[in-house]
């Protein structure tokens, strides 16, 4: 960099004894090194400055306090920003650029502005980038160039001698969260409804050990996801599907929802999964081998508490009245109109309240357990604790933790909860 700065600063002098005009040298040479340099770096949020004092010594300034200090108090990472910059910047034409894992070296708040700025600013180059870091690799897919992932390895003996590479071509019907999980690198991907932070993530992967699980939000956005990956299929090679809550659907629904490759859980919520009868007989096997009861019976026991706790203070209304709501709002996309005009929209078809509700009754009448488990959304019921209570635990969580256990341990459980994607 100091050869770059004084070789720069010696042409420009002989330019300027040689009688051209200041336009003219800035013409002829371009913009200083040095202002490209940190350009680059405070466009990658790095708040500092690079100079050269009187002793060709490089000393970095702060831009938000004007305090000086030389380079080599800067942190780890500031180094490595340095460092990279300069060596790119002060490159001669041509060359290529192999750049392995920067996020190894770089904080993640600059490496992705980094790279990107360092790329545009040495256009005369080429660059391969090598990285894990998915938010680089979807920034980096954004700009001009290729994108593979490198998917597999073939070895002889110590030795790798061949990649499976596929490329990534660019798409802009992809949502964000479908590119990102094409980044990822694995064939099998399952979208799934709620956010990274929920509890149930815990039991998605346990009963999908093998499939890359994208937390989607809502509904609505994981249709987008699957749909768009399934349109795209010749853009890359996974293979995606979506899995989505029960949340009382019709056939019709479920065939649907299947045709564009999302399937439709057995239950209403999958947290209800841990209170069916299969994983309550399991956990209460597993409490007799420590407190000696009949598990049957403990079973029995609490089942009948959570049947008593479902028909206390109008909790059936109330949870009918949500799946019904759910409905409902299908019901509203389904009938919503083509074109929209100044015309009033009339949209007019029964409440499913009297119907769900009716049937609920019908559940509760017969002592239908796994019916009404598989058809209410039981998180905010008071059946649950219930449950926990009678099967010796203190709480919810502790309950659930060891049905989650017991789950994990257990294949044959697993295929008796009737899980509707296959497993790989």
């Amino acid at each position: 960099m100091l050869a770059k700065i004084n070789q720069e600063n010696r042409a420009r002098v002989d330019l300027y004894e040689a009688g051209s005009s200041t336009e003219d040298v800035t013409r002829r040479i371009g913009p200083r090194v040095l202002d490209t340099f940190n350009t680059v770096l405070q466009t990658s949020g790095l708040e500092i400055e690079i100079g050269v004092d009187s002793t060709e010594n490089f000393f970095a300034k702060h831009l938000n306090s004007d305090v000086t200090y030389p380079i080599h108090l800067m942190s780890d990472g500031e180094k490595s920003a340095l460092l990279l910059a300069a060596e790119i910047i002060t490159a001669p034409s041509g060359v290529t650029f192999i750049i392995d894992e920067p996020e190894r070296h770089l904080h993640r708040a600059i490496s992705d502005e980094l790279i990107k700025t360092i790329i545009a600013t040495r256009n005369d180059c080429a660059f391969v980038v090598l990285t894990h870091d998915l938010d680089l690799a979807a920034s980096l897919s954004e700009q001009r160039g290729k994108v593979l992932t490198v998917f597999g390895v073939r070895w002889e003996g110590e030795q790798a001698m061949q990649w499976d590479l596929h490329e990534i071509a660019q798409d802009d019907s992809l949502p964000e969260i479908a590119r990102q999980a094409i980044l990822g690198g694995r064939k099998e991907i399952l979208f799934i409804e709620g956010e990274t932070t929920s509890h149930d993530l815990s039991l998605y992967k346990v009963l999908f050990p093998d499939w890359l699980l994208v937390p989607s939000g809502g509904c609505d956005t994981l249709i987008r996801s699957v749909s768009g990956l399934r349109n795209s299929a010749s853009f890359h090679w996974v293979r995606a599907r979506g899995l989505v809550d029960g949340d009382w659907r019709s056939e019709q629904e479920i065939e649907s929802l299947f045709s564009l490759g999302i399937h439709v859980l057995p239950v209403s919520e999958i947290e209800n999964l841990y209170y069916t009868s299969e994983v309550l007989q399991a956990v209460a096997e597993q409490q007799a081998s420590t407190f000696g009861y009949d598990p049957q019976v403990k079973v029995e026991e609490a089942k009948s508490a959570a049947m008593k706790a479902l028909g206390k203070d109008g909790t059936l209304e109330r949870l009918t009245g949500q799946l019904s709501k759910s409905v409902v709002a299908r019901k509203l996309v389904e009938y919503m109109p083509d074109v929209v005009d100044e015309n009033a929209i009339e949209i007019n078809f029964d409440s499913p309240f009297p119907q769900i509700l009716r049937q609920m009754k019908d559940h509760v009448t017969a002592c239908a357990y796994d019916e009404l488990i598989k058809a209410l959304p039981i998180r905010n019921t008071s059946m649950r604790i219930e449950i926990a209570r009678h099967l010796g635990f203190q709480s919810i969580q502790d309950y659930e933790t060891a049905a989650l256990h017991r789950i994990r341990n257990s294949p044959p459980l697993q295929i008796d909860l009737h899980i509707p994607i296959e497993k790989q």
